[in-house]
């Protein structure tokens, strides 16, 4: 099982680096926090369905092939990824302190690719 990142969050990624190297003012912090996330994210590839179904939390499926789901990381990060068959879509990072629920409608056109497939 390999990974795939989306731009989003990968440019989501080096915000939060970049927002703890200005408000810490430690790259070595910044840097950490990133090891950290990429290091737990290592745990999907043996269990996908680790994460929490967030389609059943909503109460709503945002794709009509895959099911999206949420990973919490240290408890101040929230993952949304889809698990393929042989590949895990890691699309979106979130702050837990952000409205996550007005994004769904950004997280449904990055997984919008999966319809027709």
């Amino acid at each position: 099982m390999e990974f795939r990142f989306s731009e989003k969050f990968v440019q989501e990624l080096k915000e939060i680096k970049t927002h703890i190297e200005e408000k810490l003012f430690s790259k070595q912090s910044a840097q950490e926090l990133a090891s950290k996330i990429m290091n737990d994210l290592q745990f999907l590839k043996t269990a996908p369905e680790l994460g929490i179904n967030f389609d059943e939390r909503i109460g709503r499926q945002l794709t009509k092939k895959h099911t999206l789901r949420m990973y919490i990381i240290d408890k101040k990060h929230l993952i949304f990824y889809v698990a393929l068959p042989k590949q895990i879509y890691v699309l979106h990072i979130v702050n837990t302190k952000t409205d996550y629920l007005n994004r769904l409608n950004y997280i449904s056109k990055i997984i919008s690719w999966s319809n027709g497939k």
